[in-house]
């Protein structure tokens, strides 16, 4: 507004001036026009005082119309400075607080994902205590979630006692990581001065459960998702007929009955198709030996056959990983012990090609896994010599059934093997199927 104003006086003025010029340029002509010199002289002095009058106004407000426009470009509020204080009006304003020192920052367990919103769930519950309880950010379900995860969540409370009393709470908060002061001292929860950092423990029993990500993984059939998306859909309905049907309007007893039976129903088929997600076929172990025959066939010079039954048996993922060293155990032992090289078969009148059997089969509520081999089988007297030799007979050799002179193989540190190579002679093998089976 300055700037167009100032525009119109200077044009105004230019204009004036413009109009002196042109009338003193014909002044020499004027002179006629005059009774007497004296007033001719008059009128030249009149109009040389207009014309400096008007050249000084001219310059006077070019000089204003430059300073207002430097004042457009930097407005001042004036009234702004005049609340301030001396000291506000030198140094920058300090970051909005509330309570003082009585800020907790919060981290979330990054497993938990969606900070945000859990940031928000936290804030409504200490609000629901202290309704004056600000936090940084102030709406943290609208803010990006990388803000929360860089900076934290930060809690004001009026005092310190609206803190201590909102510890508990905080604490207790499921995702809950750590809690700290802003000023990154410790917050020490109440009448527990030796523990500097809270931290939540069902965050860390998570982490150790999935510290190893190989046995988090596991193999789903797309058939066993399809039927579970349909019992949730089944299930969903029957809910809400059973709902229905509890109402005092429309109470139907026989109804009711019905469809809490097909509710049950549908509970069951829900839950044992939960379990069979969990069950792997065990085939997948029984493919990993086939390496091992085939290596230890060149290395012992045996010629080995693998034969495996029953690869679609479904067990337990937890069991499946729990027999996969006692499998290998056995078949090193097989290929070692049990199968006798191809002359010495002939000789005896057995295909010069020896054979490995795994067998696994579901019979009543079990799961048998059988691991055989057409080779020369354990030498009774071969197996107490060692174990005399090692001590490890507790009465006398007659006494002994063959059950029990079969389960010294298991005891640890016992080898027939005279020597020890690269799969036999420590005396490990066995004892780890034993160990490993004990412990399922």
């Amino acid at each position: 507004m300055y700037i167009f104003l100032s525009i119109l006086i200077v044009i105004a003025s230019i204009v004036l001036i413009g109009a002196v010029l042109i009338q003193k340029s014909k002044g020499g002509g004027l002179a006629s026009d005059f009774s007497n010199n004296n007033q001719y002289l008059g009128y030249r002095k009149t109009t040389d005082f207009i014309e400096k009058a008007t050249w000084s106004l001219a310059a006077f407000i070019v000089v204003v119309s430059i300073c207002a426009s430097f004042c457009v470009k930097t407005p001042i509020n004036v009234s702004s400075i005049q609340q301030q204080g001396p000291a506000q009006q030198t140094a920058p304003a300090p970051a909005p607080s509330n309570g003082g020192d009585a800020v907790l920052k919060i981290t979330f367990d990054p497993e938990a994902k969606m900070e945000n919103l859990r940031a928000y769930m936290l804030l409504e519950s200490v609000q629901q205590k202290f309704p004056n309880v600000a936090s940084v950010p102030e709406n943290p379900q609208s803010v990006a979630v990388e803000e929360i995860i860089n900076n934290g969540f930060l809690l004001k409370f009026a005092n310190e006692d609206e803190l201590n009393q909102s510890l508990p709470i905080i604490e207790q908060f499921a995702f809950t990581k750590s809690v700290e002061r802003y000023s990154n001292a410790p917050v020490e929860a109440p009448k527990v001065a030796e523990q500097p950092k809270v931290e939540h423990k069902p965050a860390d029993s998570k982490k150790k459960n999935n510290s190893n990500t190989s046995t988090s993984l596991i193999n789903v059939n797309l058939s066993k998702l399809d039927k579970l998306i349909d019992l949730m859909g089944e299930i969903v309905i029957t809910e809400s007929m059973v709902t229905s049907a509890t109402t005092p309007e429309k109470f139907n007893f026989d109804k009711f009955m019905k469809d809490s039976r097909q509710l049950q129903k549908l509970t069951n088929e829900l839950q044992d198709n939960i379990m069979s997600i969990r069950m792997v076929p065990i085939g997948n172990v029984f493919n990993k030996m086939n390496r091992i025959v085939r290596d230890m066939s060149k290395k012992l010079e045996k010629d080995v056959e693998l034969i495996t039954i029953g690869e679609d048996t479904e067990v337990d993922k937890s069991i499946i990983d729990s027999i996969s060293d006692p499998i290998m155990h056995i078949v090193r032992n097989s290929m070692d012990h049990g199968i006798e090289t191809p002359d010495v078969r002939v000789a005896k009148g057995k295909p010069a090609k020896g054979k490995v059997t795994m067998k696994a089969e579901n019979t009543v509520g079990e799961i048998v896994i059988t691991i055989s081999d057409d080779g020369k089988g354990f030498d009774k007297t071969k197996i107490m010599q060692k174990a005399k030799e090692k001590g490890l007979l507790k009465k006398p050799e007659s006494e002994y059934t063959d059950k029990e002179i079969y389960s010294l193989v298991l005891m640890p540190g016992f080898s027939t093997n005279s020597q020890v190579t690269e799969y036999s002679g420590r005396g490990v093998g066995m004892d780890v199927v034993k160990s490993s089976i004990e412990k399922i």
